[in-house]
């Protein structure tokens, strides 16, 4: 059915008995925050599991290239016997299908855990009636699938290489590397550095594309990290902006109809008020040609002390003294700009279109409200002054008797507190980011653990004769170590820096996919402390790494490594 007629239709019909006006579901504020939430989730959904098969590709196309080298004199006799070349792909593809089948048992299971785990924490949140225990089958094969395709691929190159080798050739131990120097190398000073760094260099020198591959990989783990904590960055100043410089009051009353501004003269003598405020609200209709939004106009007066305006930049903003002030997003909307002049059909009073000048913009973080002068609202209105929100600062030692005396007068609708809202959200939200961030955290830090260890690991088993010779040449542990490690050394340093710039760019596309920037805008703000840590958890994760490499190179058998293979 089209919406937009039912709105009329129910509009029109409630419009005799005081109706504000109808909006469909799109502009609830219930609605954005769960379609904002689940287009998060559905941006992670399609960019992480990428990065996590191509990071697996990348180490099973690794640990299968070695293999098929270590394997070459077993298909050379293959081969000789008579078995065809399908036959050995196909002996690599059911190698890779059990890989694939145990991780995908292993996956699933933990799949359906943090599953259960997000499921309640989201209808705890939201309130939503969600059924627990329920595995979509389509889902796990997609993703069995999909893990499937990423294996083929990144062993296709080894397997390739299998079928692809001659028998006689395969029987003779693979020709070693010529190697020349590079003209990086003839730079004047390079020869000055330390040999072990020369060593270092030429291998990264001769083997870029594998250097680039896992910096990348570096790089992606730690751009994970910053996209799991930069919500809580942001989380921070804008609950201080809207909750401690905007919103200075402890209670806001709401009352059932307009009352006179001397009723904050009662409320200020109430026990526990300290300050008193007040301001006038009321429901419009924005119109500029054929663009329209259903909003408020809020009334300010100018010595306001407890509702002051920022913008999203943390700096103050005031009202103008004629005109109208509205957010950047709703002139964006209704395509007007500062000097124009916008229609308002007024949703109270004698229910009229008034023509008001933009006098100015503001880039606030909530909503599509505009402002004015109380004075002047009353004007544009045609009432004599009056309040129908009170905003006050008590003593917090009366403020449960104060909310008692409240609640007595007629004219009071609701009464919300402050403190109440924020306990609410910090204990709404606060789970549920520690858990996306622990869980992003420890993905990212096996994503680098596995890429640093498994490149350090085939490095040492290829290397390995040429390691121990330079043990028994007089090279000591230390510097042999430095030599395996350093190039593992350079590929994180190089995906340090990449990745905060992944980070920072991801985290700007989830910022927009996340908000609605009718409802809620949320400044791209990422802390010194989020980068601080996604470094020194890649570090940690590659030091650790190391350590495993280095213990293994340090227990070495340089005789059984320097015998002469037949």
């Amino acid at each position: 059915m089209d919406e937009r007629a039912i709105l009329v239709a129910v509009d029109r019909i409630l419009k005799p008995y005081g109706g504000l006006g109808a909006y469909g579901r799109k502009l609830q504020v219930s609605d954005s925050i769960l379609d904002g939430e689940l287009a998060q989730i559905e941006a992670m959904v399609i960019v992480l599991p990428g990065v996590f098969l191509a990071v697996a590709a990348f180490l099973l196309n690794v640990v299968f290239s070695r293999l098929v080298t270590l394997q070459r004199g077993q298909i050379a006799v293959i081969k000789a016997v008579g078995y065809g070349n399908s036959t050995i792909a196909l002996h690599y593809v059911k190698m890779v299908f059990v890989i694939v089948l145990i991780g995908s048992l292993m996956g699933v299971g933990l799949g359906a855990w943090l599953a259960d785990a997000m499921l309640d924490l989201y209808a705890k949140f939201f309130r939503l009636p969600m059924a627990r225990g329920r595995i979509d089958l389509p889902v796990v094969i997609n993703a069995i699938i999909g893990s499937f395709v990423a294996a083929l691929v990144g062993i296709g190159f080894a397997v390739h290489k299998a079928v692809t080798l001659p028998p006689a050739e395969a029987m003779r131990p693979p020709s070693p590397a010529r190697y020349h120097a590079s003209s990086v190398e003839r730079i004047p000073g390079l020869r000055r550095i330390r040999q072990t760094t020369m060593m270092v260099f030429r291998e990264i020198w001769r083997r870029p594309l594998r250097t680039v591959l896992s910096s990348a990989g570096i790089a992606f783990a730690l751009a994970i990290i910053i996209l799991g904590r930069f919500g809580k960055d942001a989380h921070g100043p804008i609950l201080d902006l809207q909750f401690g410089r905007q919103q200075r009051e402890d209670i806001s009353v709401n009352f059932t109809r307009q009352v006179a501004n001397r009723g904050l003269g009662y409320l200020a003598h109430l026990p526990g008020v300290d300050q008193v405020d007040g301001y006038r609200v009321t429901p419009v209709r924005y119109r500029s040609g054929a663009r329209w939004r259903d909003s408020v106009i809020v009334g300010l007066p100018p010595d306001s002390h407890l509702r002051r305006l920022f913008n999203r930049q943390f700096r103050p903003a005031r009202i103008p003294h004629s005109g109208l002030l509205i957010t950047n997003v709703l002139a964006d909307i209704l395509d007007a700009k500062p000097g124009d002049f916008i229609e308002v059909e007024l949703k109270e009073g004698d229910r009229g279109t008034r023509r008001v000048q933009i006098s100015g913009t503001i880039d606030e973080a909530f909503g599509l409200q505009g402002y004015m002068q109380k004075s002047s609202l009353h004007e544009l209105l045609r009432e004599k002054p009056t309040i129908n929100t009170a905003l006050l600062r008590v003593d917090p030692s009366r403020e449960a008797e104060l909310q008692m005396r409240l609640t007595d007068i007629p004219t009071v609708q609701s009464i919300h507190r402050k403190r109440t809202l924020l306990e609410r959200f910090e204990e709404q939200t606060g789970q549920t980011m520690q858990v996306i961030t622990l869980i992003l955290t420890l993905f990212a830090t096996a994503i680098a653990v596995a890429v640093v260890y498994n490149n350090a690991r085939v490095s040492l088993s290829v290397r390995s004769r040429d390691l121990a010779t330079l043990r028994v040449l007089g090279f000591t542990r230390a510097e042999v170590s430095a030599i395996l490690l350093g190039e593992q050394g350079v590929q994180v340093l190089l995906g340090i820096p990449i990745g905060l710039l992944l980070g920072t760019f991801g985290a700007q596309g989830l910022l927009e996919l996340q908000a609605d920037p009718e409802q809620f805008r949320m400044p791209m703000l990422i802390s010194s402390r989020t980068y601080a840590f996604s470094v020194v958890v890649i570090l940690a994760a590659a030091a650790l790494s190391a350590l495993l490499v280095r213990r293994r190179l340090d227990n070495l058998d340089l005789i059984g490594v320097l015998k002469t293979r037949e």
